[in-house]
């Protein structure tokens, strides 16, 4: 249908004006009528129509569905990789400059598909989005994920440990930078969150999204890898990051001792068996998290259960 509309029906809307041979006193009404007409091809309408289509689709029960839908959706994945190109410029100016890789993948790997159906205008800003209704997890802001991943020096080849992956962004940006020779297991708690995340994550043969918990040794199985990031904040670097480390370079968010409300990125590795710690600035994160309801505990992949919907009466927003 976008096809038809644009290569089709939209270069025939676009050459009424220089034929449209009505010369009375309502014609500047009938040229304005046109210029309406010919703005509905413009990328922003056709972002703007689609966008309001997919949050429909979640308000009347349909997610599940749509959020496949938009897997598959070229047009949007074009409207909205126009977009952040422009957000992902900005984010650099404003917190980077970002490498080069890192910009690339900001930009090509598809934000919209890791985050709620309602949400795909924030999707394309430099902006933390929630990922359930109590804010327990989130997908972070563009800065924030180039801010770790460049501070692990990931590169090509690498093999690395997301904790905490959510639906899985930081994951395939992670894909994205290591490319086909490394690997990238992202480890999350809520297995809706992983559900909904290997749906975005199809096709990536460097990667895998597995229901886990950060603190269970079995999520550290596989290595050895060569960096370890995650996307909870800590009180303080648990025994077991420090035991299963090895050679890796771990970048985490911490929390200042004695002041509970800071937060600061941290880069630690062992050196001769003692952990050294560098601090790389302040940072906002969500909350560790030890369980999560019906959250099985080391679960593969293909185990990861599908969406439940919402029982019940669902509100409606008709504007925003």
């Amino acid at each position: 249908r976008d096809a038809l509309m644009v290569e089709e029906l939209a270069p025939i809307v676009r050459e009424l004006p220089s034929r449209f041979a009505y010369r009375g006193p309502s014609r500047p009404y009938f040229m304005r009528a046109l210029d309406g007409q010919i703005e509905q091809f413009s990328p922003s309408n056709r972002f703007a129509y689609r966008e309001r289509y997919y949050a429909w689709q979640k308000y009347t029960g349909h997610g599940k569905k749509a959020q496949r839908e938009l897997v598959h959706d070229a047009p949007m994945a074009a409207l909205c990789r126009d977009r952040r190109v422009r957000a992902v410029d900005r984010a650099s100016l404003t917190h980077g400059p970002f490498s080069e890789s890192m910009q690339h993948a900001l930009v090509e790997v598809p934000r919209e598909r890791h985050v709620p159906l309602d949400a795909l205008v924030e999707s394309l800003r430099d902006v933390a989005i929630p990922l359930d209704r109590e804010g327990h997890a989130t997908v972070s802001a563009f800065h924030a994920y180039a801010r770790t991943f460049e501070a692990a020096g990931i590169g090509p080849g690498a093999r690395v440990l997301d904790l905490g992956a959510g639906t899985g962004y930081g994951t395939a940006l992670l894909a994205q930078l290591i490319g086909p020779t490394g690997f990238v297991r992202g480890v999350e708690i809520d297995s809706e969150l992983v559900a909904r995340g290997l749906v975005a994550l199809e096709g990536l043969a460097n990667a895998e999204l597995v229901v886990g918990s950060a603190f269970d040794p079995s999520s550290w199985e596989g290595g050895p890898w060569h960096a370890v990031v995650v996307g909870f904040c800590v009180d303080s670097i648990p025994e077991l990051f420090r035991a299963e480390l090895g050679r890796a370079v771990l970048v985490l968010p911490k929390k200042r001792p004695g002041l509970p409300a800071k937060q600061v990125l941290v880069r630690a590795r062992l050196v001769e068996g003692e952990l050294h710690e560098e601090e790389l600035g302040e940072v906002r994160y969500v909350e560790a998290r030890t369980s999560v309801a019906t959250v099985a505990s080391g679960a593969t992949v293909a185990s990861a259960p599908a969406l439940k919907k919402r029982e019940g009466r669902v509100r409606l927003p008709l504007a925003r």
